[in-house]
C-alpha cells in the first residue's frame, strides 16, 4: 500500500490582508473623488456650502442624480435630503462622503424646480443658477417640490 504524505500549509501571515485593504481603501477614495468631479458635486459644494438650518422634513436613504445627461452620477439610497423653508440640503452618507461635502441650495438660487416622470418613477429636477442639475426621485422628489411650492417660485422672479 502506498504511503501518503500530507504536508501542512503554512499559516497566512497577519499582514497578508493588509495590501488588499490598502488597495481597496485607495480605490474607494479614488472612485469617490472621480464621481464627485464627474457629476459636478464639487461644483455644487463650492457654490452652495452647507449651513445649519433647521429641517422641516428629513428624508434618509434618498436617491438623486447629479449632473447632465448622458452620464449623470446616480446616488441611489445613500443621500440624506433636508427640506427647509429656506432651501434644500443634500448630504451623502459618511462612508461615501470623501470629496462630497454637504450642500445647501437656497430656493432663491434655483432657476426651476420641474416635476416629471422617468420610466415609472416620480422625479423632480432642480436647476441651480450655478452648478449641475439635480434630479430627485421618490419621497425626496415630493418633499423638494412641496418645499419649493411652499416657498413660492414667484419670489424667485422678484
Amino acid at each position: 500500500m502506498p504511503l501518503i504524505v500530507l504536508q501542512a500549509e503554512p499559516a497566512p501571515s497577519p499582514a497578508g490582508g493588509l495590501p488588499f485593504l490598502l488597495l481597496f481603501g485607495g480605490m474607494w477614495l479614488l472612485l469617490s473623488a472621480v464621481l464627485a468631479w464627474a457629476g459636478g458635486w464639487r461644483t455644487l459644494a463650492r457654490h452652495y456650502p452647507a449651513r445649519a438650518p433647521g429641517a422641516d422634513r428629513t428624508i434618509r436613504g434618498a436617491s438623486a442624480s447629479v449632473g447632465s445627461p448622458p452620464l449623470p452620477v446616480n446616488y441611489n439610497n445613500c443621500l440624506t435630503v433636508r427640506v427647509t423653508e429656506a432651501g434644500v440640503e443634500i448630504s451623502v452618507w459618511p462612508m461615501f462622503r470623501f470629496q462630497h461635502p454637504p450642500v445647501f441650495i437656497p430656493w432663491s438660487e434655483l432657476e426651476a424646480c420641474e416635476p416629471g416622470r422617468r420610466w415609472l418613477l416620480y422625479v423632480v429636477q432642480i436647476l441651480p443658477r450655478q452648478g449641475p442639475p439635480v434630479m430627485f426621485r421618490g419621497r425626496a422628489a415630493r418633499a423638494v417640490l412641496a418645499g419649493w411650492e411652499a416657498w413660492g417660485p414667484r419670489t424667485a422672479a422678484a
